[in-house]
C-alpha cells in the first residue's frame, strides 16, 4: 500500500510539472544597454522589458521602460533571429512614449518566431538620433 501511495505521489508531481512547463503563458525579460549593441556603443542610457507569450493565441506582449535617451531615428523594434553578437531584421515595431519613457507591443508571432524566441534569438533595440543603428539593446531571455 505504501508503494502505491508513493507511486501515485510521484505521478502527481510529474503531471503538475508537465502542466507548468507546457502552460499557455511564458514569461521572458530583456535588459537593454549600449554594451549589448553590435557593435557596442558608449551611452548612459538603459532599459528593461517584461515580455509574455500567450501560447494559445501566439500573442507576444512587451512592456518596457528606458532612461537616458530619446527614442528617435528608426524608432524601436523587436529584431531577429540573431544571437547576442549579431544583428537581425525587424520582426515588429514597438510603440514608444518619450515623455513617459515607455515602450510596448502586442504582436502575434508565427511558429518560427516563437521558436526563435525560445532559442533566445530575438532582441529589443531602441534607436536614437545619436545612434540610428541602435543605442540600447537587450536579448529576450
Amino acid at each position: 500500500m505504501k508503494v502505491l501511495t508513493m507511486a501515485a505521489a510521484v505521478v502527481g508531481v510529474l503531471a503538475l510539472s508537465a502542466c507548468a512547463a507546457g502552460g499557455s503563458k511564458n514569461n521572458f525579460g530583456a535588459t537593454l544597454s549600449g554594451a549589448n549593441e553590435v557593435p557596442p556603443v558608449t551611452t548612459s542610457a538603459t532599459g528593461s522589458a517584461t515580455i509574455t507569450l500567450n501560447r494559445s493565441t501566439k500573442q507576444l506582449t512587451v512592456n518596457g521602460t528606458f532612461s537616458g535617451m530619446t527614442i528617435g531615428g528608426p524608432g524601436a523594434h523587436i529584431h531577429g533571429p540573431a544571437a547576442k553578437n549579431a544583428n537581425g531584421p525587424i520582426v515588429a515595431n514597438l510603440t514608444f512614449d518619450n515623455t513617459a519613457r515607455t515602450f510596448s507591443a502586442n504582436v502575434t508571432l508565427t511558429d518560427e518566431q516563437i521558436s526563435h524566441l525560445e532559442m533566445g534569438m530575438l532582441y529589443i533595440n531602441l534607436h536614437s538620433a545619436t545612434f540610428p543603428s541602435g543605442e540600447i539593446r537587450g536579448q529576450i531571455e
